[in-house]
């Protein structure tokens, strides 16, 4: 908003305001001096025509009152003018008529009455004067009306159209206020001027001459302004400006030197970004960085693995694992080649990418592992034995790619031992393993996705009944054509891609909501994934909740090798779950894992014996004489006994002989997606 537009709004509101109460106050004070001077009149033709009619009644002429009434009403320009007789109070002519409701205020009162009222848009005025008796004088009222002085005998009323009167009035009023409000525009306007002119426009050329000042830094000169106030301004302006230059050479003296920081810092960044923080090496990210700089240029990818890095671990500790991995880069580093970048893409891996190789690449693998097999590793005044395996994947620009070339080529050398140079070779049964896994581990996920891991149900036979008592839940897959898939394509790839949790939670969920309102016992198998990430105890207890399953139905099969040599916290969480009312089933029991002090600490329920022990009753001696064993210890600790991989009636006529509580297999039931299919 500009001064002038401020100054013009400031004075309007203040001119509108004041014009309004100027108003008010004329048409107020016009009114009412209008109203007074009428009643004034009144006053002073009703003395008259009072006057009048004393004179008749002194001459006794009163027979002609009424003409003289007639001419006063004619003279004053009154619409009515009569007389009202109180009672029939003393001799005459004029009779008592009906008082209306102003007559009997002015008796009352012994006071003239003045009321304006308006009748089909004329305004009226009419005054009622009482005519009061009297001794005084050559009137002797007491002689005629026979009452006592100060009593009123009678009532003086005129009625008058005022509408002219008041109409000339308003005219006249709006005439004042209008002539008012031009003196009082005219007024503001010349103010407005003068005050653009001795203040507005100068403070304008001011402010420009003090944005000038501000980008130049040039002082102002008061003395090109004449008035006082303007010049303390501008020294004020000045002496800001002063301030501002100062404060201007400190930030830029500040932005200098954060800019100079920023920079610094945001390449410190970028070097920690693609550096290693442990070796100081370049990290995957840089791979990826280079890959995509160069690719049209010949490489070859050195993958580099420290054989057995994680007993060093388990072993030394973490701390002396980071040194080993420090000074193993270090060697790794010295003796890369200069057409060469060395990376550490993982905990223990470090990949070389080649530049030009010229087929030299095995030649570089076998002088590092020459180097390292023949130099052990001193850390803290011990020496270490370290043996490193070395890879070497086909050129690509693809950082997904190399890296899965050289992963093969270490999987291989894995296969033939460790401290190997292997070379990537297309097609191989690794290769195709590899690529299978990649496969199904993809599908798998979106099968997650979908919510389409199910589960299939296979009865577990009671042997004393020979009766379906119980079912367990065994995983399986539909794809995205709908064909269901079986575990032995996913398992594999779930527990290398970490989602096997996943996969449980959705068994847990969609078993749960089946069995809800069926009477059987039923099954879910638990992995040591499920352990690790610690979820169960809270998940299995929603999930009774939400189904309204009581946990005494719900078995979980936990795999031997778990629960015989699982970790303190993996046994804690098998404890809290039977003491929450689940039922524990030991799985496979019988491999190489089997510690019978061990179960006695479980309190298992349920010990299914591994089926490569139950297929070979009929056949192996030693299979059943393993398979009476596991059954009498068993029984001895009040666990009852499951025979998994029941295939024929030869097989189950010897698991019947032998005790044994329940059997599961295909004698009896494939897994079906329906247990009310069940034959």
């Amino acid at each position: 908003m500009t001064i002038k537009k401020f100054i013009i709004g400031r004075l309007a509101v203040i001119f509108t305001i004041y014009t309004i109460y100027i108003s008010v106050s004329i048409f107020y004070n016009f009114h009412r001096l209008m109203m007074q001077t009428i009643r004034d009149k009144s006053l002073i033709t009703a003395s008259t025509i009072k006057a009048g009619l004393t004179a008749h009644m002194n001459s006794g002429t009163m027979d002609k009152k009424d003409y003289f009434l007639q001419e006063i009403r004619d003279l004053k320009g009154l619409d009515k003018l009569w007389l009202t007789r109180v009672k029939n109070i003393g001799i005459g002519e004029i009779k008592a008529v009906e008082l209306d409701s102003i007559d009997e205020v002015t008796i009352k009162t012994n006071e003239p009455q003045f009321v304006s009222y308006n009748v089909n848009g004329v305004q009226r005025f009419r005054v009622a004067v009482p005519y009061i008796a009297s001794n005084e004088g050559k009137l002797k009222c007491l002689n005629c009306h026979h009452v006592m002085a100060g009593t009123t005998i009678g009532i003086l009323n005129m009625e008058m159209d005022i509408s002219e009167l008041k109409g000339n009035n308003i005219h006249f009023i709006i005439f004042t206020i209008v002539s008012f409000l031009v003196v009082a525009i005219l007024t503001t306007l010349v103010l407005i001027n003068s005050l653009h002119r001795t203040v507005a426009r100068p403070l304008r050329a001011l402010i420009g001459m003090f944005a000038e000042a501000v980008r130049e830094y040039k002082e102002i000169d008061p003395e090109e302004f004449e008035l006082q106030e303007h010049r303390i301004i501008i020294k004020e302006m000045n002496h800001i400006l002063y301030q501002i230059k100062d404060r201007d050479d400190d930030i830029r003296t500040l932005n200098t030197f954060l800019e100079s920081t920023v920079t610094l810092r945001t390449q410190q960044l970028q070097q920690k970004a693609i550096t290693d923080s442990l070796t100081g090496l370049y990290n995957r990210n840089k791979l990826i960085e280079d890959l995509e700089k160069n690719p049209d240029v010949e490489k070859s990818a050195l993958l580099i693995n420290i054989d057995d890095f994680s007993q060093i671990n388990n072993v030394y500790g973490m701390r002396i694992g980071d040194m080993v991995l420090k000074q193993v880069s270090a060697i790794i580093k010295r003796l890369t080649p200069d057409n060469a970048h060395l990376y550490r893409i993982s905990g223990d891996e470090f990949l070389m990418m080649i530049i030009t190789p010229s087929g030299r690449q095995q030649e570089i693998a076998h002088t590092l592992k020459d180097y390292v097999n023949n130099n052990n590793i001193n850390i803290v005044g011990e020496e270490l034995y370290i043996k490193l395996t070395f890879t070497i994947g086909l050129d690509t620009n693809v950082e997904e790619v190399v890296v899965r070339h050289a992963t093969v080529a270490f999987m291989e050398a894995r296969e033939q031992g460790k401290n190997r140079v292997q070379v990537y070779s297309p097609g191989s049964l690794t290769e195709q393993r590899y690529q299978n896994n990649l496969y199904w581990a993809n599908e798998l996920k979106k099968a997650i996705e979908r919510q389409d891991i199910i589960p299939y149900f296979q009865a577990i036979i009671d042997n004393h009944s020979g009766k379906p008592a119980k079912f367990e839940a065994l995983v399986r897959m539909k794809d995205s054509t709908g064909a269901i898939i079986s575990p032995i394509y996913f398992l594999e790839p779930a527990r290398k891609t970490g989602i096997f949790t996943s996969i449980t939670k959705i068994m847990i969920d969609k078993t749960f909501e089946y069995f809800r309102d069926k009477p059987y016992e039923f099954s879910i198998n638990i992995t040591d994934f499920d352990f690790k990430e610690g979820f169960l105890p809270d998940y299995l207890s929603q999930s009774t909740s939400r189904h309204d399953i009581p946990p005494s139905r719900v078995v979980l099969e936990i795999l031997e090798g778990i629960s015989m040599k699982g970790t303190k916290d993996t046994i804690e969480q098998i404890g809290a779950l039977s003491a929450m009312g689940f039922k524990i089933a030991i799985d496979d029991f019988g491999t190489e894992y089997s510690n019978f002090s061990r179960l006695l600490e479980l309190h298992a329920d349920y010990i299914k014996i591994d089926g490569s022990f139950i297929k070979g009753l009929a056949t192996d001696q030693n299979s059943r004489k393993i398979v009476k064993s596991i059954t009498d210890f068993a029984h001895s600790i009040d666990t009852e006994v499951i025979a998994e991989y029941v295939h024929c009636k030869e097989v189950q006529e010897i698991v019947l002989e032998l005790g044994i509580d329940y059997s599961q297999g295909y004698y009896f039931s494939e897994p079906i997606r329906d247990i009310n299919k069940l034959r």
